[in-house]
């Protein structure tokens, strides 16, 4: 999606692991030691109006490193003030992404986000306990 937005990580392995698109050869990766801490990836679009957000795509490492990694479900929040405060969607309910072990880094897992969300910036929230793999 490009609207102009801008993307933000809480923290990212190096200039290389900051990339949230699809077709990019790294993605978004956390900083060493991170690993066992809480992440989130933001998105933050253009304006005081809101969009809806209703489904997310994912897919796993674009080098292709540790294939057995997956992230098997995801929580979202949302601000409808730019980012100035921030909202639990659903309740910090935690939406499956529906990737297996199995999937190789060219298949895109698209899951829908019911229901969607609005707001004018988001954020997708990780977590190690709902990681498969190392």
């Amino acid at each position: 999606m490009d609207l102009s937005a801008t993307f933000t990580a809480s923290s990212y392995w190096d200039n290389n692991w900051k990339n949230p698109k699809l077709n990019s050869p790294y993605g978004v990766h956390n900083a060493p030691g991170q690993g066992a801490v809480e992440q989130w990836w933001q998105v933050d679009l253009p304006g005081e109006g809101f969009y809806e957000c209703s489904a997310m795509s994912l897919m796993k490492r674009g080098d292709g490193y540790d294939p057995q990694r997956t992230i098997n479900a995801v929580q979202f929040q949302f601000s409808q003030d730019n980012g100035q405060t921030w909202h639990d969607h659903e309740d910090g309910k935690w939406f499956p992404t529906g990737a297996l072990t199995t999937d190789t880094k060219d298949i895109v897992r698209k899951f829908k986000i019911d229901p969607p969300m609005n707001g004018n910036a988001f954020r997708v929230v990780l977590d190690a306990a709902h990681v498969t793999g190392s």
